[in-house]
């Protein structure tokens, strides 16, 4: 399961609790208006937004096996919504 709040932090149900929610790692970059896809690999893949002031062509990997983003290659364009 996946939550992308306002404060852009991924949060999954604990394993040893079911129906509680920890917190896990922030995005590399904040961002608002993007895409987040899961990979058929259990990793959520997000590219694109906007901070409200520019666009961005960005994109970063989300391993839920650790917690941790990662910056991945980026949009040939920059992309919102």
């Amino acid at each position: 399961m996946l939550f992308l709040g306002a404060g852009l932090m991924l949060v999954q149900p604990c394993a040893s609790a079911p129906f509680q929610f920890g917190t896990t790692g922030s995005l590399v970059i904040a961002r608002t208006n993007h895409t987040a896809t899961l990979l058929p690999n259990g990793k959520v893949l997000v590219a694109g937004g906007t901070d409200l002031f520019r666009s961005f062509a960005s994109a970063e990997l989300y391993d839920p096996a650790i917690g941790t983003w990662t910056a991945t290659r980026s949009l040939v364009t920059a992309r919102t919504n």
